[in-house]
């Protein structure tokens, strides 16, 4: 069951969840493959494809979570420039006028 070393430990807490194994934050990685091979529920072929829609899943919503930061990171760049700009542009009419 090779396939159980693809994921990684958060993974197969989500899946030892779904078939229903208890208290899976507590076992450690080797612990949580023992328990799912040994699961009532384990099916291979099924286990395969969960682990990797589980795979897939978690690195969707990294890569969302990646652009959504650079996302706001270009808002406060973008924020910052702004500010610099309306403080230079004062300070400049202080120096002319004042």
């Amino acid at each position: 069951m090779s396939f159980l070393g693809k994921g990684l430990k958060a993974d197969l807490q989500i899946m030892a969840m779904e078939m229903g194994v208890e208290d899976v934050l507590s076992l450690k990685v080797f612990e949580l493959r023992e328990a799912i091979l040994n699961s009532k529920n384990f099916n291979e072929d099924f286990c395969r494809e969960q682990l990797n829609t589980i795979i897939e899943e978690r690195k969707r919503r990294e890569e969302m979570d990646l652009a959504e930061r650079k996302r706001k990171e270009e808002i406060d760049l973008a924020e910052r420039k702004r500010k610099y700009r309306i403080c230079g542009k004062e300070k400049k009419r202080r120096d002319r006028f004042g």
